[in-house]
């Protein structure tokens, strides 16, 4: 029998016995049950969220340790070992994460109780127990529970002792407030809480990276500020401070260690990185770079509350961070060096959209759409457009980005001298097809359209689900992998994606994985050998793949969201990026032209469909309450222009909408 193994921090883990090899074989042993439905407010979830906010201890493994032991050697007394045995399921979602926590050397218990222990699993008395243990993590996971005052500080109210303890100090260091175990006090403080989102505890460490000054009467972004919070920061305390976020063993030393300098010693960028990454709470930073005029690094790529790229390619500089709970919020800053700015948030619960767009000449845009109807604002340069719309540039633009902890020039003191409302949105007159460019998308424009679908159903726009089903339809997975194993782009880890999976895995990341298998193909046939990786687990999955400097590819599932970002590493350098959470919300990004053109499509999971549009000179941003009144409204932009250009790039769109 096939093996599954989830690593978990790179250990070899108990859990993986217990989900590994033994759950399979009690989900055969047994008829399938309807499981049980889980929200923030089961036991079993709050069982959990409180394991995983208290500091494990020693005393917990030999907790978990003696209830094994009570269950394998209660001898035959059948009636005292299923007392053991339901005592052991009530609290099993608790002790799961003790066992995920724990490394195989510290939990073993001895040839002759571990065979006990594997007869016990096996018969599938555990079997619904071990299922809902995943199940619980996975909606701590979505719904960042860890990271929503609101849900802690109810938890707070129902706790007590250690866990108490744990919950106040988990409160504690998310709000960066202080009112301990004070219920009330953390109550009043909630309730004048507008909003609530993980840009708002990382605020300040946003703040230091991500800065504006005005030169001239343009907008930049001050670099030179990276080296005073450098120079301001104790290095030592910091390198202490990321060598606790890892275990002591000697493998995961050694990394903690090499990720330490690499905080300290390199660009002072990636240092003041390394603080926005400790104060969300990402254990540790990946790092890639090549040569001294590029380099990139991240935190929280798959999974986690925030995520955050950096990205620099000689003068040019691009940041995006994003939250993964509400209000879902994605802020995303480009800098070309040369003059070329733009700044774009977005959020995935509301819809809202802001653009500010700063062209090399200096001409500045501005475009919101917040579910009070679209505006934009065009002037000469950035200081025009301050001094024109000052109380509309503090109150509504400026505000929004200043909540995230990005800090702006101050703006002159000077009255208005134009109306506030700015502009109505007016669709561009033509398609636009002057300004498509040709590139390596379109050498694989019909694979793009095997890769990526769109098509409309009652929630509004969304990814065509059924689309990766229709291509793999008929194909010999045998002659795939012989065929990829000779161009030279499969692993010998990938072959597992050809074989069976467990039996709860997520179809469609299983058809997901195929499917950019087949794309990868046929960008190595065309290009050449592509190497990448994949990883995952249980239902989810994440894909990359590159082409030596030409195209790089990303794919990730997780439960029914997809996100896919297509990279073009030549003139003229576009990236698309498709988010679909399964539940209405969706974005797609694309970016041209090195990254001065923008089209941006922004689903709220309510419907509420808005658009943001600076392919050209014109400059369009507009919304609606749902995609079908979107089209109707702009029916030939939607037609022509909008799934014109996403055409043109090859991905495969719905059918002409109603005039």
């Amino acid at each position: 029998m096939m093996r599954y193994e989830f690593p978990i921090n790179g250990k070899r883990c108990f859990a993986l016995f217990v989900f590994g090899t033994v759950l399979p074989l009690a989900v055969s042993a047994g008829a399938a049950e309807k499981p049980k439905p889980l929200t923030p407010e089961t036991p079993e979830v709050k069982q959990l969220v409180l394991a995983k906010l208290r500091e494990l201890k020693p005393e917990d493994v030999e907790q978990v340790k003696r209830k094994i032991r009570a269950i394998g050697m209660a001898g035959e007394d059948a009636q005292k070992r299923d007392k053991a045995v339901k005592q052991f399921l009530a609290d099993y979602v608790r002790y799961g994460y003790v066992l995920d926590m724990t490394p195989w050397k510290k939990f073993d218990l001895g040839r002759e109780e571990n065979a006990r222990i594997g007869k016990l699993f096996s018969s599938g008395k555990l079997r619904e127990a071990a299922k809902m243990f995943k199940r619980a993590e996975r909606l701590v996971e979505s719904k960042c529970l860890l990271d929503q005052p609101g849900y802690l500080i109810d938890l707070l109210k129902e706790t007590k002792d250690r866990d108490r303890s744990a919950v106040a100090e988990r409160l504690q260091k998310v709000t960066r407030q202080t009112f301990g175990q004070d219920v009330p006090a953390w109550k009043k403080w909630w309730s004048g809480q507008k909003s609530w989102g993980k840009f708002d505890q990382v605020a300040p460490e946003v703040g230091d990276l991500i800065r504006f000054k005005a030169v001239g009467k343009a907008l930049c972004l001050d670099r030179g500020h990276w080296a005073e919070v450098a120079k301001k920061t104790d290095k030592e305390q910091l390198k202490r401070q990321i060598l606790a976020g890892y275990d002591k063993d000697s493998r995961n030393k050694q990394w903690a260690l090499k990720r330490a300098r690499d905080a300290v010693e390199g660009p002072d960028s990636r240092l003041v990185f390394t603080l926005l990454a400790l104060a969300a709470e990402e254990g540790g930073v990946g790092l890639r770079s090549s040569g001294e005029t590029r380099i990139s690094f991240m935190f929280g790529n798959f999974g986690g509350a925030f995520k955050g790229v950096f990205s620099r390619r000689d003068e040019t500089i691009g940041i995006a961070l994003e939250e993964r709970s509400s209000p879902r919020r994605r802020l995303e800053v480009w800098d070309s060096g040369t003059g070329g700015i733009r700044i774009m948030l977005t959020s995935l619960t509301d819809g809202s959209v802001l653009v500010l767009h700063q062209r090399p000449d200096g001409k500045f845009s501005v475009g919101r759409a917040d579910g009070k109807g679209s505006v934009f604002f065009q002037e000469d340069s950035f200081t025009s457009f301050c001094r024109k719309h000052r109380k509309y540039a503090n109150e509504r633009v400026f505000s929004c980005l200043k909540r995230l902890g990005v800090v702006l020039p101050a703006l002159p003191e000077v009255p208005d001298t134009a109306a506030a409302q700015g502009k109505a949105a007016v669709p561009p007159a033509d398609s636009g097809k002057a300004d498509w460019k040709t590139g390596l998308l379109q050498e694989i424009h019909g694979d793009v359209g095997r890769l990526i679908g769109l098509t409309v159903n009652q929630k509004g726009l969304c990814f065509d689900r059924t689309l990766w089903r229709r291509v793999l339809k008929g194909r010999d997975l045998d002659e795939l992998r012989a065929r990829q194993e000779k161009l030279g782009i499969m692993k010998l880890n990938d072959k597992s994606l050809f074989q069976s999976w467990p039996e709860d895995s997520v179809k469609l990341a299983k058809e997901g994985a195929f499917a950019v298998r087949l794309f990868q193909q046929a960008c190595a046939q065309r290009w050449g050998r592509c190497g990448g990786g994949w990883g995952g687990g249980t239902g989810k999955i994440s894909m990359n793949f590159g082409t030596g400097g030409k195209f790089r590819a990303e794919l990730k599932i997780q439960d029914d969201g997809i996100e896919i970002t297509l990279v073009e590493r030549k003139y003229p350098s576009r990236q698309i990026e498709i988010v679909d959470d399964g539940r209405g919300a969706m974005r797609i990004r694309v970016l041209g032209a090195n990254g001065e053109a923008i089209l941006l499509i922004n689903q709220a999971a309510n419907g509420r469909f808005g658009v943001a549009d600076a392919m050209g000179e014109q400059f369009f941003v507009a919304e609606e309450a749902s995609f079908k009144a979107f089209s109707l409204k702009y029916p030939k932009y939607v037609n022509e222009r909008l799934f014109g250009y996403l055409r043109h790039l090859g991905i495969v769109t719905p059918a002409e909408v109603s005039r």
